[in-house]
């Protein structure tokens, strides 16, 4: 008979329905449900009389329910989330599971305890084809899984309240690797909004040349539960410019060393990144013009030398004399002029102003005396258009030396063998200085660098020429000291002017 019918049925039958030997089995069978370590009820008829209910169960409820209807077990408002359920399954014998169900019952002192449980109804009949005659009920209290996960709610919350006062760009992942949420500060940079979310947020965002090694580290430190750091580009969605951010993270471990979560922020440091690497290039540069310096430096100081040397032998004439002592003197001139480009341009480079002795002048009188020092040098292929007479007060080897490097560097850098020429303009209070030559025009990029110190064009560092990088940065720093400035203008069509642009009167900077 025992095995003829549904379990539920079964605990439901009074003894008196069985034979001796079948009260036996019966007793054992129930025993086995009593003494189950999860609550347990049945509940019979449309009344929901309670025809078991284990010693779990009774714990849970803290009263007693065998041989009582739901309603002398319970007030009204202990069951208004219940038994909307248990009608539901009794009239449609369709089962319910539900999670978190508040159980909220008074003790005897009226006291309310708040409870969570998890539930399982199901319906039992005698057979198929008959009508529900009960409720099978099964239940497990998860009152702390409730709190607790209320009070990480509450947690997380505060954390967003905090990351949201943050500068950086803070996040977090589940224990998977997938992003998400994301703080204020991050959809202020990137743009969007929290209608998306998960990691097409933040790989749209990062550099194209930096998103397969950034996938490539976070799924290492994802498989090895470990600390999360890359430099990445991200892009700012109002500019468009990407910035270097170092995004890093770690995992939240729990107690038997599952990953739960991940958090972690993105923070700005484009600038010093920038910083580093303009130190570096500014190292290697320096390195670079000092063996440039000491190569060139060489030249006149062997020079002098070998001139010195002579003097020490028997000299057959004082012409010779004469010539051997001025070979020494310019080639002493040539090392000291280098040493004070260095020393003027590294000035210049600190943010400083140039030393200048200014003196009433004629300036085309310095602008012959200086032409002709350069022809004599690389020709007459250099060329002087003015015959205007312009007075002012100016630092005269200040302006030759700005014209030499203007000069030379066409020499070095333009269309060989055809004309460089030198004109001079007379403006309201200014006068203007050029030198034009033909050749490769200079980019617009090395344009807007040109005048920085050791800066050198693509273009000269693939040719033969050597240079320090240092000559433009004082034609920008005398004329910045005369309170002028100077520009360049470069095209195909037009070749290559550099223009000095100085107050006629230079007294008052």
């Amino acid at each position: 008979m025992l095995i003829k019918l549904p379990i539920q049925e079964l605990l439901s039958l009074e003894l008196h329905n069985f034979n001796s030997e079948d009260k036996s089995s019966f007793k054992e069978l129930r025993d086995f449900f009593m003494q189950a370590p999860v609550p347990l009820a049945i509940l019979k008829g449309p009344e929901y009389f309670f025809t078991l209910s284990n010693f779990p169960y009774e714990t849970l409820i803290g009263r007693n329910a065998m041989g009582k209807n739901i309603n002398e077990v319970f007030a009204a408002e202990e069951i208004q989330h219940m038994l909307p359920l248990l009608d539901a399954v009794y009239k449609t014998g369709v089962p319910y599971i539900g999670k978190d169900i508040p159980l909220n019952l008074a003790d005897a002192n009226g006291n309310i305890h708040y409870k969570w449980i998890d539930v399982a109804y199901h319906p039992f009949r005698e057979n198929d084809e008959e009508a529900i005659k009960g409720i099978f009920a099964v239940f497990q209290d998860v009152t702390d899984r409730v709190i607790a996960k209320r009070i990480m709610a509450k947690s997380e919350e505060k954390f967003k309240q905090l990351a949201n006062t943050l500068p950086q760009m803070v996040w977090t992942a589940t224990d998977v690797g997938q992003l998400d949420w994301y703080n204020d500060v991050w959809f202020d940079y990137v743009g969007g909004d929290r209608t998306q979310a998960g990691n097409e947020i933040w790989s749209r965002a990062i550099h194209p040349e930096d998103l397969k090694s950034v996938i490539l580290a976070w799924q290492e430190a994802i498989n090895t539960k470990s600390i999360f750091r890359k430099d990445v580009r991200f892009k700012q969605g109002k500019s468009g410019e990407y910035r270097w951010h170092i995004w890093q993270g770690g995992p939240i471990i729990n107690e038997i060393g599952e990953i739960e979560k991940w958090t972690g922020a993105c923070t700005d440091i484009h600038d010093q990144r920038i910083a580093i690497d303009m130190l570096e290039l500014e190292r290697d540069v320096r390195e670079r013009v000092v063996g440039a310096l000491t190569h060139d430096l060489r030249t006149p100081l062997a020079a002098a030398k070998i001139s010195a040397q002579l003097l020490t032998r028997k000299v057959p004439s004082e012409e010779m004399l004469n010539r051997v002592a001025n070979r020494i003197s310019n080639s002493i001139d040539r090392a000291d002029k280098m040493i004070q480009d260095i020393l003027d341009a590294s000035h210049i480079k600190a943010g400083e102003k140039v030393s200048l002795d200014i003196k009433p002048h004629e300036l085309k009188e310095i602008m012959l005396s200086t032409v002709e020092d350069l022809v004599n040098i690389h020709g007459d292929r250099i060329i002087f258009k003015s015959n205007e007479e312009i007075h002012g007060y100016w630092d005269a080897s200040a302006l030759k030396r700005m014209t030499e490097n203007l000069v030379n560097n066409a020499v070095k850098y333009g269309k060989e063998l055809t004309p460089i020429t030198l004109n001079l303009k007379k403006l309201k209070d200014s006068i203007v200085i050029a030198v034009h030559n033909e050749g490769t025009p200079i980019t617009d990029i090395d344009q807007k660098a040109i005048f920085e110190p050791y800066k050198r064009t693509k273009e000269a560092k693939k040719g033969s020429q050597k240079g320090w990088g240092i000559g433009l940065t004082l034609v920008r720093g005398f004329a910045e000291a005369h309170g002028g400035q100077a520009i360049v203008r470069s095209s195909l069509q037009d070749g290559t002017t550099f223009s000095i642009i100085i107050p006629q009167d230079a007294r008052n900077y």
